[in-house]
């Protein structure tokens, strides 16, 4: 996937909004990695933040920068996302500080010479404690303040969508628990009774409330994808493929292969007689002719076999001894004096 857009084809698709007429138009959004690390770290900070200060963990909120995608209209792209000075608790955060207001007309208004993306969403977090229950949904305030920014911005072409992040969750289960959506006309009804947000159909209240909230009936969900650039990705693959610098710099292990290398040895050192016996014993003329000439050949298989691991395992640590040097030369306190005058 590429940053590139044909702005044509963008203008003519924010001009025709299909998006009007089908509450269920969008079916998903793909976010780039550096606005899913931007957003993850700001709701962190405000779990860090909280309890610092020796509360509960505070919400924040930010806005995200894209554009529908012109090669699949059903789908969303968030490029960028802008922290905003806005805090809450539980499930309340609302952008309606006057000075918070101004603060994104600015930001707006400085963006819009520069990139062809506008704002087109918003995101927060839910910083709830960990549960069997994911607590990115929607309440009745999200749902509200949702509602309102897709009727001031989808009629003039910028199709709006909301981002619930648990903050929480993400940290325990290692990967971003987030969920994105949209919310339904006041006028639009599902066909399929006891539908929630993400399609299927929960037939009991409770369950209804404890996964999707109070408002489980007036919004639904999008699938949340994510993307590189084609160069981006095409740099990743040519390091990580050809050259493993991320591998090599970030590993410090000493003797992490001993133990391999030891079986190696063992594996091999059996098949190596080294025995002197039976010199004298006829019977064994032969036997000790022949462990004499491997003795003094050691270019026998056997004796390489046996010598091989441990010339592996010295190529190795020579090479992580050349690349600690480069990695404190680089990052840490060691320099080279290379450009130094000598006498």
């Amino acid at each position: 996937m590429s940053y590139l857009v044909d702005t044509t084809t963008l203008a003519t698709l924010r001009s025709d909004k299909p998006w009007i007429n089908d509450p269920l138009h969008f079916k998903s959004t793909i976010i780039s990695p550096s606005a899913i690390v931007k957003m993850l770290s700001h709701c962190q900070s405000g779990v860090e933040k909280g309890i610092r200060q020796g509360g509960k963990p505070i919400e924040v909120m930010g806005l995200v920068q894209g554009r529908p995608d012109t090669e699949n209209p059903g789908r969303i792209i968030i490029t960028d996302v802008f922290p905003l000075p806005i805090e809450g608790f539980e499930t309340r955060v609302i952008a309606d500080d006057q000075n918070v207001v101004n603060y994104m007309i600015a930001l707006g208004d400085s963006l819009e010479n520069s990139r062809v993306e506008k704002f087109c969403g918003w995101y927060h977090s839910h910083p709830f404690d960990v549960s069997a229950i994911s607590n990115c949904f929607f309440s009745s305030t999200d749902l509200s303040t949702q509602l309102s920014w897709q009727r001031s911005e989808d009629p003039h072409g910028n199709p709006w969508v909301g981002f619930v992040i648990d903050p929480q969750r993400t940290v325990h289960q290692g990967s971003p628990e987030i969920k994105a959506f949209r919310a339904f006309p006041p006028e639009y009804e599902r066909p399929i009774k006891d539908m929630v947000p993400d399609g299927t159909v929960i037939t009991t209240e409770k369950s209804r409330l404890e996964n999707w909230g109070s408002c489980w009936s007036r919004y639904y969900s999008l699938d949340v994808e994510y993307f590189m650039s084609d160069l981006a990705q095409s740099v990743i693959k040519s390091v990580t493929e050809n050259l493993f610098w991320m591998k090599n710099f970030t590993e410090n292990e000493q003797g992490a292969n001993n133990k391999a290398l030891f079986e190696a040895i063992n594996e091999n050192v059996g098949k190596v007689d080294t025995s002197g016996k039976g010199g004298n014993d006829p019977e064994n003329n032969n036997a000790s002719e022949t462990k004499k000439d491997k003795r003094e050949n050691p270019n026998s298989e056997h004796f390489n076999n046996a010598l091989k691991p441990v010339d592996d395992n010295n190529s190795d640590q020579t090479k992580k001894n050349i690349t600690e040097i480069i990695k404190q030369m680089m990052f840490g306190s060691l320099r080279c004096d290379c450009n130094e005058k000598h006498d």
